[in-house]
């Protein structure tokens, strides 16, 4: 049998279930803010875009002379993704109100922002690329304007 209940009832059993919601992501953060920015990193997937930027990071330092050997290792044993996606969080709470946290943490719980975020890491990796590949281009140019000018190279 389907008990109903009187309509102060429910309103009641809603502010109590309220309120340990409240609690429970009080006792995690003390500012529900702070709570709110951490939930919107793992909305958008920024632990996935943090490992495709310390594997670019790694492949940069591998291109450079001059490195001891084993320190990309060393560094990439010592990189942590949780720490680079901490790093965000006060970003994210000096930039953003709570309600924008909150309409963001909505539109990628969304099938598009899902897909967004399924889409991110390997967006990531190409603008990084093509960033790597813009940095080269310019960075010849510029040597070969100096090396063209007078007194040049």
């Amino acid at each position: 049998m389907i008990r109903k209940f009187s309509r102060p009832a429910s309103l009641l059993a809603a502010v109590a279930l309220g309120w340990l919601l409240s609690v429970q992501i009080r006792a995690e953060d003390p500012d529900p803010k702070l709570a709110l920015a951490r939930e919107l990193t793992k909305a958008t997937g920024a632990e996935a875009n943090a490992k495709v930027m310390m594997e670019g990071m790694a492949a940069q330092f591998r291109q450079m002379p001059g490195l001891p050997p084993g320190f990309v290792d060393e560094f990439m044993k010592r990189a942590k993704v949780e720490d680079i996606v901490e790093l965000s969080v006060p970003i994210l709470l000096k930039n953003l109100e709570t309600s924008t946290i909150m309409a963001a943490i909505a539109f990628f719980k969304t099938d598009e922002g899902k897909a967004y975020v399924a889409a991110q890491p390997k967006i990531t990796a190409e603008s990084l690329e093509a960033g790597q590949k813009w940095g080269t281009r310019l960075a010849q140019e510029a040597l070969a304007a100096l090396q063209a000018a007078p007194g040049g190279g």
